[in-house]
């Protein structure tokens, strides 16, 4: 037979009456509680309590008392530890001094720690909140949806734990659009905090693998073009376009593309890439032009002869005959160049 040591909680109970007018001398009755602990107990809050890992049989007053005594900290979400009976001990003797206390059963009891799975529709509509409210203060030029969340692994948590953190999702540069355009689209692994905002101690963390969507008001054409066509006013719209991950040089502005020629054909409704477009030649190399020059309020114009082509707003080289030098300038037409440097 396993030798067991009982854990006895003694308390008085008062004498009885007199009985006949005479006081009959009575010895104090003994009343106690036993504690017996348990092989596995599951909880499913932070904590581990008394009447989690132990029974107890006895007085109702006294066990009441007892099984509500915290004896520690639960595991994380869905794992397992251990709750040894010397730790319980410990703590009955600093909840109870001076009481002796010995406890029946194992020396220790597994703890399964109980939690909530964390469904991935239900992660993706928080996750959408979040990003949301990060893109709110943007203009209305582009947009972020959350298309997919898959979690990976364990993933619960316990039901007193009630906020989800996206730690990782705050690095994203949500404040910059050409940045979230060319690197925010597909798949990103994510590592999602869940906490108790009553107790900063219980917390859990698990994996996640979302798919975000991004897309970009754009100017498009509304009807394809061949290679060397002027593109007119008429012929351009704006549109939301989905952007892909990677490097990126799309026409952002219509005035970017109006009055351009293209370099070679443009599908309609598909972002136009800035090296599909080209200013018209506005100069032609050996071409007599104006020159002007500005310094201060100081205005000069003189003749030059361009040695490069180009077209409105480029930057050519030309000669400027009165001094001979060779100068930068910007083209303003097909007559006229202004100095960019002096």
């Amino acid at each position: 037979m396993v030798n067991q040591t009982v854990f006895i909680l003694m308390m008085s109970l008062p004498a009885l009456p007199a009985l006949g007018g005479e006081a009959l001398a009575r010895p104090e009755a003994a009343v106690g509680i036993r504690l017996e602990l348990r092989q596995k107990a599951s909880v499913s809050g932070a904590r581990v309590y008394l009447s989690d890992v132990a029974k107890c049989a006895g007085s109702p007053d006294l066990c009441r008392e007892a099984t509500g005594i915290d004896v520690g900290g639960s595991p994380a979400p869905g794992r397992s530890g251990f709750t040894a009976k010397s730790a319980i001990e410990a703590v009955l003797e600093k909840e109870w001094p001076g009481v002796s206390v010995t406890i029946e059963g194992s020396e220790s009891v597994r703890v399964d720690a109980a939690s909530v799975d964390v469904s991935s529709d239900e992660l993706r509509t928080k996750l959408q909140d979040f990003v949301s409210d990060k893109t709110r203060a943007l203009n209305a030029d582009i947009r972020v949806t959350v298309q997919r969340v898959q979690v990976l692994g364990m993933a619960g948590v316990r039901p007193t734990q009630s906020r989800i953190e996206f730690a990782d999702v705050d690095l994203i540069q949500f404040q910059n659009p050409d940045w979230m355009s060319k690197n925010l689209a597909g798949a990103r692994m994510l590592q999602i905090r869940v906490v108790n905002p009553a107790d900063a101690d219980d917390k859990s963390t698990f994996q996640a693998q979302a798919t975000f969507g991004v897309e970009r008001q754009l100017p498009v054409l509304k009807q394809s073009v061949a290679a060397g066509q002027v593109i007119e006013d008429t012929n351009v719209t704006m549109s939301w376009v989905a952007m892909r991950r990677g490097p990126q040089d799309y026409v952002v502005a219509t005035e970017a593309i109006v009055g351009r020629k293209t370099r070679q054909s443009i599908i309609s409704g598909e972002p136009v890439p800035s090296r599909y477009v080209e200013s018209p030649l506005a100069v032609t190399r050996n071409q007599p032009v104006t020159i002007i020059v500005r310094k201060g309020d100081l205005e000069i114009s003189s003749r030059a002869t361009t040695v490069d082509q180009g077209g409105v707003g480029q930057t050519i080289e030309v000669v400027n005959l009165a001094t001979k030098r060779r100068m930068r300038a910007r083209v303003v037409d097909e007559r006229t160049v202004e100095a960019v440097a002096f």
